[in-house]
């Protein structure tokens, strides 16, 4: 999939002006139709025809040239909405860490990633270490069907130490990250922000809102590729149905603790949920952004 770095916003006064041209155009023609009709009426017949045929085409031709106008700007409209709702990656320089003049650039990115993620009922990361491997075969090799079950209601974002990018995106970007993820130990440093012990890697955590601060943690410990995948099928599937009924996502997943599908060796995979004042996704992303998280 190709990577879009369209920033919507900067073609919003453009399309402005373009709606403005156009009414003002319009208006003009009119106005000239006005005056143009009672002239020729002075004139002599032969020729107060042959003007009238030659006014009328111009007429035309110009009307319809106009009317582009407020097709084009329709479009603009449309393309713009689209943008807003699609999912997007957005590549932010691998150096601008290094240059703190940058940092803007970073923090409109994470803005604009907010405006668009705002229709999701949850969103989730998850915690992995090098020994992680089944979990990791699983984010790697199976992004497509991450993609899949979580069918729009669920974003699963994966952190970098300067970008973030959602399981649909590229496909190819999202396996690179993986590996930089783990590389990086980026898993401690949000593990240590949440306050989640190491003890429950790997897992999956998820949050009803970017700026949540309850979650809870699926537990991928000591499952073998095949277990996580039938784990993220009924965690997704129990995110879904909670969207579609507009219910608490976590409640959901809570209200599942004790069924077969999320017991592994006669316990809960499913955590009880945490809180921490102020901790949320989108304070981590700030923190991303301003370079603060070492």
């Amino acid at each position: 999939m190709a990577k879009i770095t369209v920033d919507v916003e900067v073609l919003r006064e453009p399309n402005n002006e373009l709606k403005a041209a156009y009414i003002q155009l319009r208006e003009s023609l009119f106005r000239i139709r006005a005056k143009f009709d009672p002239a020729l009426k002075m004139w002599p017949g032969n020729l107060a025809a042959e003007w009238k045929t030659e006014f009328e085409q111009w007429f035309t031709d110009t009307s319809i040239q106009v009317e582009k106008l407020q097709t084009l700007s329709a479009m603009i409209d449309h393309e713009m909405s689209r943008f807003q709702e699609a999912d997007m990656i957005e590549e932010i320089p691998g150096d601008f860490l290094d240059r703190p003049q940058d940092q803007n650039v970073v923090r409109n990115w994470w803005h604009n990633l907010l405006r668009n993620h705002g229709k999701y009922s949850s969103y989730a990361f998850f915690l992995i270490l090098p020994s992680d491997k089944a979990a990791i075969n699983y984010l790697v090799d199976y992004v497509d069907e991450i993609d899949l079950l979580s069918n729009k209601n669920c974003l699963a974002l994966l952190f970098g130490k300067n970008r973030a990018i959602s399981s649909n995106m590229d496909k190819e970007a999202w396996g690179k990250l993986v590996y930089e993820y783990v590389k990086e130990n980026f898993s401690i440093k949000l593990a240590e922000y949440f306050e989640i012990p190491f003890t429950q890697f790997p897992c999956m955590v998820v949050f009803r809102d970017i700026r949540a601060q309850e979650h809870v943690e699926i537990s991928l410990k000591n499952m073998t590729t095949d277990e996580i995948i039938r784990t993220m099928r009924a965690t997704f599937a129990t995110l879904m149905k909670s969207a579609s009924a507009k219910e608490d996502p976590i409640q959901a997943l809570r209200a599942k603790r004790d069924q077969e599908n999320f017991l592994k060796a006669g316990k809960s995979i499913i955590s009880e949920g945490r809180s921490f004042a102020g901790k949320t996704i989108e304070a981590v992303m700030e923190a991303v952004v301003s370079a603060s998280i070492k």
